[in-house]
């Protein structure tokens, strides 16, 4: 795997400058992987664990360890705000070729070059392996694992969400487990909720697979495309009734790549140090990206199309003062044609910054949406 340059900087100075293959941190929009030869990103990083793979495969973590996320065996710094963070990397272990972490940091899963699958941290749903405790989601402290377990075997992929991991076995078995709800409030009172508390097989002939904190996608041998999870405003890109899939559903054919991922609208500073996005009136979009062989990318989901939905989870009270166009969400449960490209504002570029959109995504009725 390609290595590159990881170098940390702080004010006293630079911290830390070593090659890495894949970076693992939290941002305030969720976790991300880094490898090299991506796009350039620029955000915001949320005070947290990071994980980072060197070039001799060796996974080190660094940060908090408040649900054990770290997996060094230190049982005293579970449940304890106070405990010192480890800012000089902590080894957890070797021969690792990726590793992901929960979006909120419960825990953090990790895979070796012979196909192992360990995890740390949080037992979410008994996510690591361990049988569930009665109440994880509200003190998921209380139930941990402290070093590495074993979770699965002949392993090539796997991504973690919030409270869920997916998994991709050698043979093109895709297995799911942890806990799904939709972006509606009757989730509540336990309608549409997913929750398996052990990995179970959802598909089988899979090449790749990828999660977020409420959806799940697949792609098959020949080139189909597999979601589930919440469909409340056509996340899943299924056009069918259902707004909270429990089974995978085919959605596409023909598919080469595919992404559950979020993109911002007026994202328009440049200097990151101490931005509130709400200033900005900065807006995530919840979408799924597609793109096929022939080289096309599609999306679905909110704020492409033109379908509206009317936004359950703030409830009709009647503190509720936002507009009627504010408390609807456009969408899109179809898969429509988009281009993302660079946008070159026409001042001069040596001149003061104006807040112009670098990235923007045009296709029906998805002008103005900006990375």
């Amino acid at each position: 795997m390609t290595t590159f340059k990881l170098k940390i900087v702080t004010p006293a100075g630079v911290y830390k400058e070593t090659d890495v293959e894949m970076l693992n941190l939290r941002t305030t929009t969720g976790q991300i992987g880094i490898l090299a030869h991506h796009i350039p990103l620029a955000s915001h990083i949320e005070i947290s664990e990071m994980n980072y793979i060197d070039e001799n495969h060796v996974l080190w973590g660094q940060g908090m360890n408040y649900y054990a996320q770290l997996g060094i065996n230190h049982p005293e710094d579970v449940g304890n705000w106070y405990h010192e963070e480890y800012m000089e990397p902590q080894k957890i272990a070797e021969h690792v070729v990726h590793v992901d972490a929960s979006a909120n940091g419960y825990f953090m899963m990790y895979l070796t070059e012979n196909g192992e699958l360990y995890g740390a941290g949080a037992n979410l749903q008994g996510i690591l392996g361990k049988e569930p405790g009665e109440n994880d989601a509200m003190n998921p402290q209380q139930n941990v694992v402290n070093q590495p377990k074993l979770l699965m075997s002949d392993v090539s992929y796997m991504r973690a969400g919030a409270t869920c991991a997916i998994a991709l076995k050698k043979n093109g078995e895709a297995y799911w487990w942890g806990e799904f709800m939709s972006g509606e409030v009757s989730s509540i009172y336990g309608e549409g909720t997913l929750m398996y508390t052990e990995p179970h097989k959802m598909l089988d002939q899979a090449i790749y697979v990828t999660t977020t904190n409420r959806r799940s996608a697949a792609i098959t041998a020949n080139g189909d495309l597999y979601t589930w999870g919440d469909n409340t405003y056509g996340q899943c890109g299924y056009t069918g009734e259902a707004t909270f899939l429990t089974e995978p559903e085919k959605v596409m054919e023909n598919v080469r790549m595919v992404w559950c991922d979020e993109i911002e609208q007026n994202a328009i500073w440049t200097d990151l140090a101490n931005v509130n996005p709400n200033d900005y009136g900065t807006i995530r979009y919840d979408d799924t990206f597609v793109l096929t062989k022939d080289g096309k990318m599609y999306a679905a989901g909110t704020n492409i199309g033109t379908d509206s939905r009317r936004n359950t989870p703030y409830g009709e009270g009647e503190d509720d003062e936002r507009s009627d166009e504010n408390k609807c969400t456009t969408y899109s449960a179809k898969f429509l044609p988009i281009e993302v490209k660079e946008y070159v504002p026409e001042s001069n570029p040596t001149e003061e910054y104006t807040g112009e959109k670098k990235i923007q995504i045009e296709g029906t009725a998805a002008e103005g949406l900006a990375e």
